[in-house]
Parts: structure tokens; sequence; C-alpha cells
């Protein structure tokens, strides 16, 4: 069992990862797009991106992440940076 906060084995669902989702939410929400037409990008059922942003679901991977975000035109590198200093000095307490 791991002892550090950046992975919480009973929710999952960790504030970086809630910001992650709430983030590409924002962002489809801004282009107007609905759920329908982010999936008909992504080549998905629309019930994946409601599961996604509703958090039932988590993105799988990274490659899963990536191709969401390029979908809405955005660039996953900027988000990732963000989240891997966060968890970083989390763990860390380094103030980089």
């Amino acid at each position: 069992m791991r002892t550090d906060n950046w992975y919480d084995e009973k929710v999952h669902w960790v504030p970086q990862y809630q910001k992650l989702i709430h983030w590409l939410q924002q962002s489809r929400e801004e282009q107007g797009l609905s759920m329908r037409a982010l999936a008909e990008r992504l080549a998905v059922p629309h019930s994946f991106v409601q599961k996604v942003e509703t958090m039932e679901r988590k993105l799988a991977d990274v490659l899963e992440y990536v191709v969401y975000c390029e979908a809405l035109g955005l660039e996953p590198a900027e988000r990732l940076q963000l989240l891997s200093y966060r968890l970083f000095s989390t763990r860390t307490g380094s103030n980089l």
C-alpha cells in the first residue's frame, strides 16, 4: 500500500485528476461543443465523454488523454507538465 498522497486507493479521484477533467470539460464548453459533438470527433459513443466528465470512467492511459486533448485542439503537454510539478512538489515538499 502506498503511503504518499498522490494516489488515493479508495477514491481514485485525487484533486489533480479532478482538475484535469474539469479543464477538459471547461475547454469543451468554452468551444460550444456538446458532448455528442466531441464524441463524434473522438469516434466514440457520447456516453464515453459523459462518463469521463462525470468521473464515472477514467481516461485509461496517456494515449486516451492525448487523443481527447487533440479533439479539443488543446496541447496535452501543457497540463501534464503542470500536474507533474504539483505531484513532484506534493511528494517531496519541493518549492521548485
